[in-house]
């Protein structure tokens, strides 16, 4: 392997548990910066100032590969900021542009499974929800408005015949059609214009 290919495969991506075991930030980088306390946001500040662990998912990667595995693993446990989950990252991560293969992606659910936190108990979410309502770092009018703003997020899909279609909840109507969420992210950002001849647009007001 040449020093500049290995240059390019050798981001991770990682999570910061607290002192209890809760994920609270998912990143990607390389060398040593798992470990670093700069360039944090203030709510990371807020928790790691108490002491936190590293555990490194999965290394070896290229930068792109880790953009995407970073957005799968926040999208899998969640951000407090629209209270879904643990995590102090203000955005959804993953700003790599591209789509993961489908073999990519299985190989990485099977090498992260097993080192993810479990899933809440519904009871476990009504406490977490309930805590994170109360003492929310992140909570502010301007915060609230532009969440419910996105909950609400309406978009246009058009089939490959053509044919228009206006939903909600762009994730799950993508496991009920057998469609990757995270490419028609992709084709929203401008990197792609179809995914198995579809494509998308934000409904417009």
């Amino acid at each position: 392997m040449t020093n500049a290919k290995a240059a390019q495969d050798d981001y991770y991506v990682y999570i910061h548990y607290t002192l209890k075991g809760i994920p609270f930030y998912v990143g990607k980088g390389k060398h040593k910066r798992a470990w670093s306390s700069e360039e944090r946001n203030p709510f990371w500040a807020k928790v790691a100032c108490k002491g936190f662990t590293v555990r490194i998912l999965i290394d070896s990667l290229t930068g792109n590969d880790a953009l995407e595995l970073e957005e799968l693993v926040i999208e899998m446990i969640g951000r407090r900021v629209i209270n879904t989950g643990s995590l102090t990252n203000i955005t959804a991560g993953g700003v790599g542009g591209w789509c993961v293969p489908p073999e990519k992606y299985n190989d990485w659910l099977c090498k992260i499974r097993n080192k993810l936190p479990r899933p809440l108990t519904e009871q476990e979410k009504i406490n977490l929800s309930a805590r994170m309502t109360a003492n929310n770092p992140m909570k502010d009018k301007d915060t609230a408005i532009k969440n419910t703003d996105k909950k609400k997020k309406s978009y246009i899909v058009t089939n490959p015949n053509g044919v228009e279609q206006e939903i909600r909840g762009l994730k799950t109507w993508c496991r009920e059609n057998g469609l990757r969420a995270d490419c028609f992210f992709a084709i929203l950002r401008g990197a792609f214009k179809t995914h198995q001849g579809w494509s998308i647009k934000y409904k417009v007001i």
